[in-house]
């Protein structure tokens, strides 16, 4: 697999990725008050709550509006805590052709289409490889394996994980994007429902460094049985007039950092509605009380 980090974006162990801005708490401090009074649930908990058979919907919205939703969802989740952690922050490593033909299949509408990534779940130090396969009927198919960390390159085993699984024209990968967020996780207390809270998003591109903070979004997903008639969450967004939208970090990430490398048309709007959400919070002072 190809390589083309610049060396000065690590440090140590010369193999290491070295990702942006994680060393910098800002939201989550200010959140966890927020979520002191959740009834919690273990990760072993939340594994046995099956939803192979779901429906996905997204939502973005500005974190000044963030306590406010939490506080209406108390009585109605659990959240996902483990070892007294209540946030969860994800490191990511994004894989792509040269020529981003990952990204470039989602950009152009193809159903049939790969994602690849190395994920570290940094308060557990647990790290997988995963490939991502949506199919034409809008299915997500994913499969991981159990790595040590986050490389700049990919042990044989890993090699032989990924061409297993990938057709050939996307068998010569190199890193694209570096992404890093933090993640809460809600659980319904009386149905088959799951929403998880990521904010504090940041990205950067592995070989220029060009870095992006995305510090007044908010990018929430629920996921939840199809036979589910009603979700407390859902009658939220509905009462602070929020829509459901379509949203991939990946491509969004890739967009901001590459955007001269690659076609950005299908998501310029998207890229504009971020620009709106981060102007107004800015305007606003982004307080989180």
């Amino acid at each position: 697999m190809k390589n083309d980090f610049a060396s000065s974006h690590f440090v140590e162990d010369p193999d290491v990725v070295h990702l942006p801005f994680d060393q910098k708490i800002t939201n989550s401090h200010f959140l966890a008050a927020k979520i002191h009074n959740f009834e919690s649930i273990s990760l072993n908990e939340i594994e046995h709550i099956s939803l192979m058979d779901r429906v996905d919907t997204k939502f973005t919205f500005p974190v000044s509006l963030l306590p406010q939703i939490i506080k209406k969802l108390e009585y109605f989740y659990n959240i996902l805590e483990i070892k007294e952690n209540r946030i969860f922050t994800y490191q990511n490593v994004y894989w792509d052709t040269a020529h981003f033909n990952f990204y470039h299949a989602h950009h152009n509408g193809k159903l049939n289409r790969y994602k690849v990534r190395f994920r570290r779940y940094k308060e557990t130090g647990a790290a997988f490889l995963e490939v991502k396969f949506k199919t034409n009927k809008k299915r997500t198919i994913k499969e991981r394996i159990s790595v040590q960390g986050l490389y700049k390159s990919m042990l044989p085993v890993e090699d032989i994980f990924i061409k297993q699984r990938l057709p050939k024209e996307y068998q010569d990968l190199q890193p694209s994007l570096l992404g890093v967020y933090r993640r809460i996780t809600f659980t319904s207390k009386t149905s088959k429902e799951r929403v998880t809270i990521d904010f504090d998003v940041r990205f950067q591109h592995p070989s220029s460094g060009k870095k992006v903070y995305l510090k007044n979004l908010v990018i929430a997903e629920v996921k939840r049985s199809k036979t589910l008639t009603s979700s407390r969450f859902l009658d939220v967004m509905r009462e602070y007039r929020l829509h459901a939208t379509s949203f991939s970090k990946y491509c969004i990430g890739c967009c901001i950092t590459a955007g001269e490398r690659i076609k950005t048309n299908r998501f310029k709007m998207k890229i504009r509605g971020l620009n709106l959400i981060e102007l107004r919070n800015k305007k606003n002072g982004n307080a989180i009380s």
